[in-house]
């Protein structure tokens, strides 16, 4: 007998659409082959997912149009590329890079802000990038329905404010930017997830500090991106899944796989090997992207469990991130395997949804209590 069955798991499989932070990479190879690469994957898997659109580039790449047919081309091919994740019945929502503001192209690569957190803005150049961007989307694509944000490198923090009242005025109802651990320190971003109010479950965050829960009902709610613990149970979890015969032990050892084509794209600053998956020695984002295949079963075995535990939860949305830029065969491998390996294990429990679906069925969704 299953002791959770009833329970109402809803996964939010969100794909953060972008080049690299630094500028570098072309839509057509990062972007375009690669969506549609990982589309074709979900299709197959019979479910629909988000993409979180990155738009201060292309309008970046709009300016230079004119002047540089490559960058014209680039720009063509990222409004197919949202054409085609409308046709197949894809969420879109918003995602920003900042950093993109005043980018210059030199007719070789571009030059990029250093500031990549967007609360490192002056208010008035936030509501700017977050109006214009959301205005942009709604123009071209009648089926995008914006209410969804995630910040570069998940930057929301700190403070979050002015970002939070901003977001609310242009309709944004979710943040899906705070992941439990995340620490960052660089010339890029700075921030600290380290001590999250509530690491896993939705809350409604305090617009000066999203880390901590509101006294209060606010307008937006915050998803965190999963991530768990990497301890002891998990390496000895790992290890027993590598070395005891089991299906996907066999299918790693056994199958033939093709060269890495896209090894290069996780090269340099921007990319994920550049700033890690995991960012303290203790937590593993659930970026699906970016982690080997036993790391993304057990991961999504233990969030999933974490979250069947939850008592009078309502429907409990977990997030977990990809990013387009880093796929290749032998990730794309990996996700089917993973997938398919849950929706098996915990058929009775979960529903793969987008945000968009989220946000229709907001009222089911019970944050954790407000502070006192």
């Amino acid at each position: 007998m299953n002791k959770f069955k009833g329970k109402n798991i809803w996964i939010a499989l969100v794909d953060d659409w972008e080049l690299r932070g630094d500028g570098s990479g072309c839509v057509n190879d990062l972007q375009y082959n690669n969506a549609l690469k990982l589309m074709e994957l979900y299709n197959r898997l019979k479910i629909k997912a988000t993409f979180n659109i990155e738009v201060m580039q292309q309008l970046a790449f709009e300016k230079y149009a004119d002047d540089y047919k490559e960058i014209k081309e680039q720009c063509d091919c990222w409004i197919k590329t949202i054409q085609i994740m409308g046709k197949k019945g894809f969420d879109i929502q918003l995602h920003v890079h900042p950093q993109w503001h005043n980018a210059f192209y030199n007719g070789k690569s571009w030059q990029l802000d250093k500031k990549w957190n967007i609360t490192s803005y002056p208010v008035e150049l936030i509501e700017k990038f977050i109006s214009d961007s959301i205005k942009y989307l709604n123009s071209k694509f009648k089926f995008a329905r914006i209410v969804s944000f995630r910040g570069c490198e998940w930057g929301v923090c700190c403070p979050s404010n002015p970002l939070f009242d901003i977001l609310e005025k242009n309709g944004i109802k979710v943040d899906i930017s705070v992941v439990n651990g995340l620490h960052f320190d660089n010339e890029h971003i700075k921030l600290d997830y380290t001590n999250l109010d509530s690491p896993y479950l939705p809350y409604y965050p305090d617009y000066d500090d999203a880390r901590k829960i509101s006294k209060r009902k606010t307008g937006i709610i915050e998803i965190p991106t999963q991530s768990y613990i990497k301890d002891w149970k998990f390496i000895f979890k790992k290890t027993l899944w590598k070395l005891l015969p089991n299906r996907i032990s066999s299918e790693v050892n056994n199958t033939k796989r093709r060269p890495n084509v896209n090894a290069h794209h996780s090269k340099g600053p921007g990319s994920r090997k550049f700033f890690g998956a995991m960012n303290s020695t203790r937590h593993i984002i659930m970026d699906i992207s970016n982690l080997d295949i036993y790391s993304m079963i057990i991961g999504f075995d233990i969030v999933i469990k974490r979250a069947l535990k939850v008592k009078n939860a309502g429907i409990v949305p977990l997030v977990f991130v990809s990013h387009t830029k880093d796929l290749n065969y032998d990730k794309l491998w990996a996700i089917e395997k993973s997938i398919k390996f849950i929706k098996k294990k915990f058929i009775n429990n979960i529903k793969f949804v987008t945000m968009k679906e989220i946000i229709e069925n907001i009222d089911l969704v019970k944050p954790v209590n407000v502070k006192p």
